[in-house]
Formats: structure tokens, C-alpha cells, sequence
């Protein structure tokens, strides 16, 4: 879904721009609420579990992003979805966090 919404920003906004970024990190991160939501909603736990190692990294970076927006956004979805238990999850998926965070660091924005 993320490649999704990456190839539709790229028709209108240049790559190398800070707003094009912007642009597609909030697009995922409004896609990540509202499927996280949804799952929540719906008491599919199990589906929720699942997304884990790929969407947690994610979300919990996001909080940190330049962008106020994004970042705001960011910490919003976090306290809906996580509750209490961010740093529980944070702890039990620490790998893929890391992996996250290590990959990140390395990359050009």
C-alpha cells in the first residue's frame, strides 16, 4: 500500500522536495491509523499482533519526524492504538525496532 501511495505523489510532487516527503509519510501514516484502528475495532487481535514487526518501528519513528504534522499525527495514533502499552510492545519487538531505527540512520532523509 505504502508503494501505492508513493507512485500517486509522484506525479505531483517533485522527489527531492522536503514537502514531497512529508506528503508521503503522512499518507502512510494515516493509512497506518486507520487499518490499525479498524483491526482494534473489529477485536481481530491476532491481525493486529501481525502487523507488529512491520508497522510499530514505523509508527513509533514517525512520532520523532521533522514535520509537525506527521509528528503530531503520529503521537495521536500511538496513544490510540497502544494505550499503555507502548513500552511493553516497544520491549517485545525490540528487534525489529532496532533493524528500523539502524536502517534509517542510513538513509537520505
Amino acid at each position: 500500500m505504502v508503494e501505492f501511495l508513493h507512485a500517486n505523489f509522484v506525479l505531483f510532487t517533485p522527489p527531492n522536495s522536503p514537502i514531497y516527503t512529508s506528503k508521503v509519510r503522512m499518507a502512510a501514516s494515516v493509512l497506518c491509523r486507520v487499518f490499525l484502528t479498524t483491526l482494534v475495532r473489529i477485536g481481530d487481535d491476532d491481525s493486529v499482533r501481525d502487523t507488529y514487526p512491520a508497522l510499530l518501528p514505523r509508527m513509533c519513528l514517525n512520532r520523532f519526524y521533522l514535520a509537525q504534522g506527521v509528528k503530531l499525527y503520529s503521537h495521536e495514533t500511538w496513544k490510540l492504538v497502544m494505550k499503555d502499552q507502548g513500552v511493553d510492545l516497544v520491549a517485545s519487538y525490540l528487534p525489529a525496532v532496532c533493524r528500523y531505527y539502524v536502517k534509517m540512520c542510513d538513509a537520505d532523509k
